[in-house]
């Protein structure tokens, strides 16, 4: 697996336990749409990650 895959796995799983955090505690406190909005942004840097990923396994095809 070349290291760009390697660096957005990790990328990923980085992200997605601040959003753990995040969820944690926006659940706590509905309300909070600065919690809400950094949720929108760590969901939106989940989903480049992928799609990046993704455009790598076309292009190896």
């Amino acid at each position: 697996m070349p290291l760009e895959l390697d660096a957005l796995r990790t990328r990923i799983g980085e992200l997605n336990g601040k959003r753990r955090l995040l969820s944690e505690k926006f659940t706590k406190n509905p309300g909070n749409t600065g919690l809400a909005l950094e949720l929108k942004l760590i969901d939106d840097q989940i989903a480049e990650c992928n799609v990046q990923i993704q455009l790598d396994r076309r292009k190896r095809k």
